[in-house]
């Protein structure tokens, strides 16, 4: 319970004049005689605006023959709770009730409808009832924003490692094989690869006797970027290429043979068609033409070259790539 300071007391122990109207349609019912007994916190709404909401609800202004009475005390409960207990009596039917809600406000809505519904229950029905048919105004409706554009199939990147095996004609003596790892990035239709391949050494028989020549051997890294004619996951590409490495020859056959090494550089142009396998699996095959850009060459001394790569290489290579993003 508060003190006096906290809250006030709203006592109306006969409030029966000017509540309950006689009929506006000219019929000669009489006032109904109702007591109210109203205790509440200051904070809740005051006998006046409790009295409102009833006449509110009695817009059929029920004829009785017999007086009612109501004891209302609201009071603050646990976790700020507002709880009502209440006692109606109509002539000889006493009813008590005691419930509680979060607001006062909510409480007290709920008291009157009590209230009202213990003196007029038909006539409070019906005044819902034709609340709830009473047409309503139609929805504004907000203009729709504009729908946002279709997002492209594979427009998102994805990053991927892979295993390639190639072949090449023209690098070294003779056409060889080589094995590498690949990292690419794929986004919308473009197609960007790092990668580096060892080659299988191959020997130039050229020298001054049966048997002379030299082992060639080349070692790799390439950067390629491709673009997709058509959207994107339709797989094929255009590419272009360029790549850098070391080759090194060593002397075979001869008396006095020796190593050397020298620096490659190429260019390269081609197709590609990279298909999906399963989630997050690709296979990928290209097929390349390429320049030298820096001929490395081997000589035997005494007898002079044995071998240069050719003026234009050709490369095909079979992949498969895993995504991990």
């Amino acid at each position: 319970m508060a003190t006096p300071g906290s809250r006030r007391w709203l006592l109306a122990p006969v409030i029966a004049v000017g509540l309950l109207l006689p009929r506006p349609a000219g019929a000669a019912a009489p006032a109904v005689p109702l007591e109210i007994v109203w205790r509440a916190p200051e904070e809740c709404p005051n006998r006046e605006a409790a009295l409102a909401q009833l006449r509110a609800l009695l817009v059929h202004r029920p004829a009785m023959e017999q007086g009612a009475e109501a004891r209302v005390e609201i009071v603050r409960g646990r976790e700020g709770r507002f709880v009502v207990a209440m006692q109606t009596r109509l002539g000889t039917l006493v009813n008590q009730r005691r419930f509680d809600g979060a607001t006062c406000e909510d409480v007290v809505r709920a008291t009157t409808l009590i209230i009202a519904m213990a003196l007029d229950p038909v006539g409070v029905a019906a005044a819902k009832t034709e609340g709830a048919a009473a047409p309503q105004p139609a929805p504004v409706r907000e203009p729709l924003a504009p729908a946002p554009p279709p997002r492209v199939p594979g427009a998102s990147l994805a990053l991927a490692v892979g295993a390639r095996a190639s072949g090449d004609a023209g690098s070294l003596p003779l056409p060889t094989l080589g094995a590498g790892i690949a990292f690419d990035a794929t986004y919308a239709r473009w197609f960007w690869e790092l990668s580096g391949t060892l080659w299988m050494s191959r020997r130039a028989s050229r020298g001054p006797m049966l048997g002379a020549g030299a082992d060639i051997s080349l070692k790799t890294a390439a950067a390629r970027v491709c673009w997709s004619p058509a959207p994107a996951g339709a797989g094929f590409y255009a590419c272009l290429g360029s790549e850098v490495g070391i080759t090194m020859g060593r002397g075979v056959g001869i008396r006095h043979p020796r190593e050397s090494r020298d620096t490659w550089v190429a260019a390269s142009a081609g197709i590609a068609l990279r298909r999906r396998l399963w989630r997050g699996v690709h296979v990928w095959t290209n097929v390349d033409a390429g320049v030298p850009v820096r001929i490395p060459s081997y000589f035997i001394e005494g007898y002079g070259e044995v071998s240069r790569p050719w003026p234009v290489i050709a490369r095909g290579t079979l992949g498969a790539d895993i995504s991990f993003l």
